[in-house]
């Protein structure tokens, strides 16, 4: 997920436009089983990291988590 620019967050870093819905629940978790590779950059790879892989994250959504969690990363 990425605008024409390039860029996730808005110029002041939010991401409040970021709406995750059942539609967006079901459109993950068809892309996670279709892709052996996630890409990141820095900033959303070290957010990813510091919450899928905690219980927390786990308890939220365990099939994204385990997706997330065991998928090869590149990180940019």
């Amino acid at each position: 997920m990425v605008s024409l620019d390039g860029f996730i967050a808005t110029h002041d870093g939010g991401i409040e436009w970021h709406v995750i819905d059942d539609n967006f629940g079901a459109n993950t978790t068809d892309l996670l089983t279709s892709v052996d590779t996630l890409v990141f950059g820095r900033t959303t790879y070290e957010l990813m990291a510091s919450y899928w892989p905690t219980p927390a994250g786990i308890a939220d959504d365990p099939v994204v988590a385990g997706y997330t969690n065991a998928l090869r990363k590149v990180v940019v």
